[in-house]
């Protein structure tokens, strides 16, 4: 994602360089090349919005062409039948979709500012979060705050104080973000559209770690007692997931998690335990890492079945498949990687973003972004 107005430009100065444009993107200020078209919705679609596409309940039955299937917009048209106006073309699924993202040659960009002139002591960036606009929210867990940083300029354009120290930050539609706090017991919405501003709370029973959004719902971990809820945004909880015995045997501080695609499975990232795991929405354990030091970050990228842990205690970023069997090490301390604690992507721009915990100090107040 990337700033509408000052770099639009960048995409723009690339438009002869492909035949079609991803319509969703482009609204946005992106000139991203498309690779499908959405019949449904009468646009062409970049991988990552095809994804979208596959993955959202509202949009499911969409109807998604490969532009090496059709040259236009007509020869869509003609694809349909005439009594029942429906498509005699296969519909695309996600296991199809080409990854648009290549691992294998990152390289380094530039160390991005994140600490205010207000902030009274080193930062600590515990949770990352990408807005519509390309600009990243960070909440940071010693200055008790939420910044939102423009990665492109270095600039932090908006801060906010709050009252409780963040542990972990997620995006919600229309670029809220929902927080979770240390010694608090309820989920802190806030709005960025203007600026930083809380718009409201949602009280939990438990004190919330690790917090995922998917579809309509917040996945919510807590750690006394162990236990998983799926929340409406309005509060209202829809579902308590209770670990098994076995996934209480592995898992104490699950201060990460994520959501697959499907919303059947829920990955956790455990920083005591030092394990990885995923359980389905029965609480039951499907599979397990242990070999990952200290774990910190994880973010699941199901457009390439796989997903990105940082290891910080061997300054490394692990690349993993979803069952938990093959990984590979994607970045390291060749890389200028110390104690990497938390990770965002941006799938548009092929950024990756990572925050430092070292015990360098100054690393803890930049965050590191790296070119895919």
């Amino acid at each position: 994602m990337g700033v509408a107005s000052s770099d639009a430009s960048v995409y723009q100065s690339s438009m002869e360089d492909f035949e079609y444009t991803c319509m969703s993107c482009l609204k946005k200020g992106f000139h991203v090349e498309a690779k499908g078209y959405c019949v449904d919705c009468s646009e062409y679609l970049c991988r990552p919005c095809i994804v979208k596409h596959l993955t959202d309940s509202a949009l499911k039955g969409h109807v998604i062409l490969h532009l090496n299937r059709i040259r236009n917009v007509s020869d869509v048209d003609s694809g349909r039948d005439g009594d029942s106006h429906n498509l005699r073309s296969v519909e695309v699924n996600s296991s199809s979709v080409e990854a648009s993202l290549d691992m294998s040659n990152i390289s380094f960009v530039k160390d991005v500012k994140v600490r205010t002139s207000h902030d009274s002591v080193t930062c600590r960036i515990c949770g990352m979060a990408l807005l519509s606009d390309g600009c990243v929210a960070v909440c940071d867990y010693d200055n008790s705050n939420v910044k939102i940083i423009d990665v492109d300029n270095d600039v932090i354009k908006d801060s906010l104080k709050l009252r409780h120290e963040p542990i972990s930050m997620v995006v919600l539609p229309n670029d809220r973000l929902a927080i979770t706090s240390q010694g608090c017991y309820n989920i802190t919405i806030l709005t960025t559209t203007t600026k930083l501003e809380v718009l409201k709370t949602i009280r939990t029973d438990d004190m919330g770690y690790g917090i995922a959004y998917f579809n309509g719902k917040l996945f919510v971990s807590f750690q006394y007692p162990l236990k998983f809820q799926v929340l409406d945004l309005s509060g209202t909880v829809l579902e308590e997931i209770i670990p098994d015995s076995e996934v209480k045997t592995i898992c104490s501080s699950p201060k990460y998690i994520a959501v697959s695609a499907d919303e059947k499975t829920i990955f956790v990232s455990d920083w005591k335990s030092k394990v990885i795991l995923s359980m389905n929405r029965k609480g039951k354990k499907l599979a397990h890492c242990h070999d990952v030091a200290q774990s910190t970050g994880v973010l699941v990228l199901d457009q390439m079945s796989c997903m990105l842990v940082c290891d910080n205690e061997r300054d490394i970023v692990q690349k993993m498949s979803l069952d938990l069997k093959n990984r590979v090490i994607v970045l390291n301390k060749g890389d200028d990687i110390q104690f990497p604690f938390s990770i965002a992507m941006c799938p548009h721009r092929q950024y990756l973003m990572i925050s430092s915990l070292s015990s360098d100090q100054r690393r803890r107040d930049y965050i590191k972004i790296f070119q895919m």
